[in-house]
């Protein structure tokens, strides 16, 4: 890796690590306004997202394209959207399970990068570390859903702060590492 790799791919691992300090801390510190800013976020999203797919199912149709993969995305994006603002504890479920989903998988990955980068870079045990951070977490929330979303937003809290600190400390010692080679 050279230097300057070195020193962007330290630079993305430290604005990552912080991010997820900041969010890690505010999902501890306020659980509850957490799990609903979540779920209207997504709200909104899925609707707004509805929406313009079936502004391009009419452009669709205007240039003499099938409009209807367009219209089933846009039911399925305004179905969600209002479902989630109108019904927020099953939204809850199902984000609670893909964020199980997707912390397994990213944890996965997390340490399968972590065994590749242990050729070129020593100390990569923190990226594996996080990655079975994030396995265990999503073990966790399939486990245990009946814990509550409140519980499930803390402990992703924790898991973002533990995933945040990880990533900034992997981070500095990549920069700090500079232009040194590294051994074959």
């Amino acid at each position: 890796m050279t230097a300057a790799a070195r020193t962007h791919f330290a630079r993305a691992l430290i604005v990552r690590g912080v991010w997820g300090l900041v969010f890690g801390v505010a999902a501890i510190a306020l659980p509850v306004d957490t799990l609903v800013v979540l779920v209207v976020l997504f709200g909104i999203f899925a609707l707004a997202d509805g929406v313009i797919a079936f502004a391009a199912a009419a452009a669709a149709r205007a240039h003499d394209l099938s409009p209807w993969p367009f219209v089933v995305e846009g039911a399925l994006g305004v179905g969600a959207g209002v479902t989630a603002l109108v019904v927020p504890g099953v939204t809850v479920l199902a984000l609670l399970v893909i964020m199980a989903a997707w912390s397994m998988a990213a944890g996965v990955f997390r340490i399968a990068a972590a065994v590749h980068l242990r050729r070129r870079q020593p100390h990569e045990w923190l990226l594996a570390l996080s990655g079975a951070a994030g396995i265990a977490f999503g073990l966790v929330v399939v486990r245990y859903p009946e814990a509550g979303a409140v519980g499930v937003v803390t402990v992703l809290g924790a898991y973002a702060v533990l995933l945040g600190l990880m990533l900034v400390v992997l981070g500095m010692r990549l920069r700090r590492r500079g232009a040194r080679p590294v051994p074959a």
